[in-house]
């Protein structure tokens, strides 16, 4: 995507910021036409790199540049993701059928998913849900407890 504005600002030296608006503008706009059928893929792909899970390698190296900062505690990161989110789903089913009211806890996550479908996929886009699924992450690590009867009077 930079490197397109660099290109179309080769291409018109003349613009202004107003023109060079346009310019990206349209250029995007003919991008997004020329590649409709590609949608899916697309949505995948930027699913996948919230989580961590499409080309993770990749998704660390990309968010390591991005951010100025070694790999190592991206992985660490997108791996401590990986772990906690089978939790929260485990969870999140168990608090449902106690009949717990997860509005509060889904709503970030729902917003999560429609702003990576809108723009693109990294996963410092899951911070806005990471408080939710730490919740639900502790629901999903109570339950196994419960269900052993060891812990009667957790809650």
């Amino acid at each position: 995507m930079l490197g397109c504005n660099f290109r179309l600002a080769a291409e018109h030296p003349e613009a202004d910021r107003s023109e060079m608006d346009r310019l990206s503008r349209s250029a995007a706009l003919d991008n997004v036409a020329d590649n409709l059928t590609r949608m899916p893929i697309v949505v995948t792909a930027r699913i996948g790199r919230t989580l961590g899970v499409w080309d993770p390698v990749g998704t660390v190296q990309a968010v390591s540049r991005g951010q100025l900062v070694r790999a190592w505690p991206i992985a660490l990161w997108v791996a401590s993701f990986w772990v906690l989110a089978p939790m929260a789903i485990v969870g999140g089913a168990a608090a449902r059928r106690k009949g717990t009211w997860l509005l509060p806890l889904l709503a970030p996550v729902v917003a999560v998913v429609v702003v990576v479908l809108v723009v693109f996929g990294e996963p410092r886009y899951h911070a806005l849900a990471d408080p939710s699924v730490l919740v639900l992450g502790a629901f999903g690590a109570v339950f196994p407890v419960r269900r052993t009867g060891l812990g009667r009077d957790l809650t």
